[in-house]
């Protein structure tokens, strides 16, 4: 470059040259970028099990406000070039269960043996098979005569949730009445309420009944006085914070002891009777009085039982709580899941912003940062939430 400034000054043709230096270094750059991919082409073609094509989330221009299915070709590199070595396996995607489901194309990078647990990681392989097999289990349904509607809770993209009377007892309950879902999800939200029963700052499961007419299942809980998080997030001290997150931390713990992952902490699915907590306010009420019912974990339908090196569905939790894990199609997570959520809600409650992620979509929350977008996750797609 030295030689040709000092040559354009003295040249006859300094135009021209002025012209070829001004263009030289793209053309050097282009030439470079050329001798990579020949390169790499290169590398890549003595690869005999290299998938042919990789689903991933494509990130084109969106079109009427839809993202193209596309299916784009993956970055494997699978060579003995050390410098472009990236090989992408196989694994085999398990479904719901262990053990079943057919071959796909693992993701980048992944090793299907690597991914496990660090706690409680054999949990499920030293019990029974039925403490695990939901399919299997055969639910005992009462009649649904012993519970009275009050009024309506709430609602839910798989269910109903009732104040309700126990007419034998005169106690209040919570009645979830499910929408129509496959049996196997019932099965499996059931079987895991029964194992976690009785469990530390776990909702009890009292009953389950169904309509002798339209067959329809619902399941039966304790009655929790429930604080709405979003007026009582503003209120909370810093030892309410303490408080309340160390007991949601044993709610976790004690459920991952079981083997089981919550999949979808979120200040919806925690039930705080903060009228309760300020009676522990006061130490001597606190040291003889001191109620059990002051928070629970509730939501047990998307929960699973963990098994180690077991690839299970991404489409789980609320996008401002999906763990990175989600929002990149990794399938091999474990109970850190949870954590992750747990953390957005610990901060969304110091930092008094609900949601702390706040994401536009399953794009931007992956690469978004605290109420803003990423600039290179700008597009938009429907978010599927739940299954």
């Amino acid at each position: 470059m030295v030689f040709l400034q000092a040559d354009c000054k003295a040249s006859s043709f300094s135009p021209q040259l002025a012209v070829l230096h001004s263009i030289l270094p793209s053309i050097l750059l282009r030439g470079f970028t050329h001798s990579v991919i020949v390169a790499l082409s290169f590398c890549t073609a003595a690869a005999p099990d290299r998938p042919a094509a990789f689903p991933v989330r494509p990130r084109a221009a969106k079109a009427n406000g839809k993202h193209s299915g596309a299916t784009l070709e993956p970055q494997t590199l699978h060579s003995h070039c050390a410098a472009f070595r990236y090989r992408a396996d196989e694994y085999y995607e398990g479904g719901d269960g262990p053990g079943r489901g057919a071959s796909t194309p693992a993701m980048p990078g992944s090793s299907p043996a690597s991914s496990k647990a660090r706690v409680y990681t054999d949990v499920n392989t030293q019990k029974n098979r039925e403490y695990w097999d939901y399919d299997a289990h055969v639910p005992n349904w009462s009649n649904q005569d012993n519970y009275q509607l009050v009024r309506k809770l709430g609602r839910g993209k798989y269910s109903e949730v009732f104040e309700a009377i126990n007419v034998t007892n005169n106690e209040k309950v919570v009645v979830k009445i499910l929408k129509p879902v496959k049996k196997k999800k019932i099965k499996r939200e059931i079987k895991i309420l029964e194992n976690l029963r009785g469990g530390t700052n776990i909702i009890r499961l009292v009953d389950t009944v169904k309509d002798p007419v339209s067959r329809t299942p619902a399941l039966v809980f304790e009655f929790i006085n429930n604080t709405d998080f979003k007026e009582l997030y503003q209120k909370l001290t810093d030892y309410d914070i303490r408080y309340y997150m160390y007991e949601l931390l044993k709610a976790l713990d004690y459920c991952h002891s079981m083997g089981i992952m919550h999949r979808d902490v979120k200040p919806h699915n925690v039930m705080i009777d903060h009228q309760l907590r300020k009676v522990l306010l006061l130490f001597l009420l606190f040291l003889l009085f001191r109620p059990k019912m002051i928070l629970r974990l509730i939501d047990w339908g998307l929960a699973e039982f963990y098994h180690p090196a077991q690839e299970y569905n991404v489409r789980v939790a609320s996008r401002y709580f999906k763990g990175p894990e989600l929002l990149v199609d990794y399938q091999m997570y474990d109970y850190s899941l949870d954590m992750w959520s747990f953390g957005c809600m610990l901060a969304s409650m110091i930092f008094l912003k609900e949601p702390f992620f706040h994401g536009q979509d399953n794009y931007d929350q992956v690469g978004g940062s605290p109420g803003g977008n990423h600039p290179h996750f700008t597009t938009t797609a429907r978010e599927t939430q739940e299954i």
